[in-house]
């Protein structure tokens, strides 16, 4: 395995907006959320199967994996493991209706 990072369009949205949020409130918070995220998306290419497995009853969201940003564990990373690493597929808060906003996913 080659440890790849490969990170969705979304995802990459995903990760500006949160990281656009939380640096209006506090710009090296911002800027700490994005080496956070960028340290948990390297553990888990390292470790395609860290994290829970979602229960989704959908064939193509049952596949995915989330895990907490250390520092900012209200923030989940969903993820798909593959051959090379990890597919880095959204960066959710978890307060949001999860399972809606991943359904929508392309």
């Amino acid at each position: 395995m080659s440890n790849a990072v490969i990170k969705k369009r979304q995802a990459e949205r995903d990760l500006d907006e949160q990281s656009f949020y939380i640096a209006q409130r506090n710009p090296d918070a911002g800027f700490c959320f994005l080496i956070a995220a960028e340290a948990a998306f390297e553990n888990l290419a390292k470790m395609p199967e860290l994290g829970t497995a979602c229960r989704f009853r959908e064939a193509r969201l049952a596949v995915l994996r989330f895990w907490p940003i250390s520092g900012f564990e209200n923030f989940l990373v969903f993820c798909r493991p593959n051959e090379s690493g990890v597919e880095i597929v959204r960066i959710l808060h978890g307060a949001q209706d999860v399972h809606s906003v991943l359904k929508r996913m392309e």
